[in-house]
C-alpha cells in the first residue's frame, strides 16, 4: 500500500484507515515486517 492509497482511504473512510494504521503500528511494534 502506497502513501497515496493511504491518503485516499483517509479521505473516503477514516474509520478503516485508522484501523489499518493501528494494525500496521502493531506489526511494527512487534517487529513483524509488513
Amino acid at each position: 500500500m502506497t502513501l497515496i492509497d493511504l491518503f485516499a482511504l483517509l479521505l473516503t473512510d477514516s474509520g478503516f484507515a485508522i484501523g489499518y494504521l493501528g494494525e500496521a503500528l502493531n506489526h511494527l511494534v512487534n517487529g513483524v515486517p509488513l
